[in-house]
Parts: C-alpha cells; structure tokens; sequence
C-alpha cells in the first residue's frame, strides 16, 4: 500500500517541477557626468555652492515613477553615494526634468570654498513600475 502512495507522489513532484517562473526584469540607466570646478554657483539664501548637470534621460515619467541615485568620484575608482561628507563638505543632489543639482555645504551649516577639482558623477536611473 504504501508504494502504490508512493508513486502518485513522485509523479506530481516530477510534473511540477519543470514550471519555471516568469519574472520581469527591468533594466536600470548608468550615465556618466562631471562637475567642473568653474561651473559652481554660489545661492546666499542657502548659503551653499551648487552645479547643474543636464541630465536628458530625467523625464517626465523618470521624475514620477522611477529612482534616480547619484554617486560622485575624484579618482573613477572609489564612488561614494550621496548624500555624503567629504572633507567636511556635505554633498546632497536633487533632480527635476532634464538634470541634476549637486549642492556643497559645510557638514555644520558654515559656508565652505566650492571644490576646486573635477569631480565624476554616476548616475544611476533606477527603473520602476508604479502601482
């Protein structure tokens, strides 16, 4: 009795596991920017420097659904994420259709020299699907 149970079982573990699962992928966005030392802006109402990137691929639909995440670089080898300090300079980013800000402050709130190198960007755009 207990082999004729057996067999039954073993057939459906067979049937079943041959179901493969679909699963959807969404593929993510890498650009690549800079930020140049003579391209920083002061604003005296925030009391922080700031840089704009033209970022084409932030959109309507990227501003509304998907994630942007902003990375920054001195040597394209070690990227930090932001919002971030280095040096005691707090580096924060916001985006809007069509670019990126980067925002430099002192990490106290104190006004700091904007920084005198290039400085890499990776910018990520993180593809999502709204509910």
């Amino acid at each position: 009795m207990r082999s004729f149970l057996l067999c039954p079982l073993l057939l459906v573990g067979l049937l079943f596991s041959n179901c493969k699962k679909t699963q959807v992928v969404q593929p993510n966005q890498t650009i690549y920017a800079t930020l140049q030392p003579g391209n920083w802006q002061y604003d005296n109402s925030t009391k922080t420097y700031y840089n704009q990137v033209a970022v084409p691929q932030i959109d309507d639909y990227v501003t509304q659904t998907d994630g942007v995440l902003v990375y920054i670089t001195s040597d394209n080898t070690i990227y930090e994420a932001l919002p971030d300090v280095l040096d005691g300079v707090s580096f924060i980013y916001n985006y809007q259709k069509g670019g990126i800000t980067v925002e430099a402050q002192g990490s106290d709130g104190s006004v700091v020299n904007p920084p005198s190198q290039t400085i890499g960007l990776k910018i990520v755009l993180v593809d999502s699907q709204a509910d």
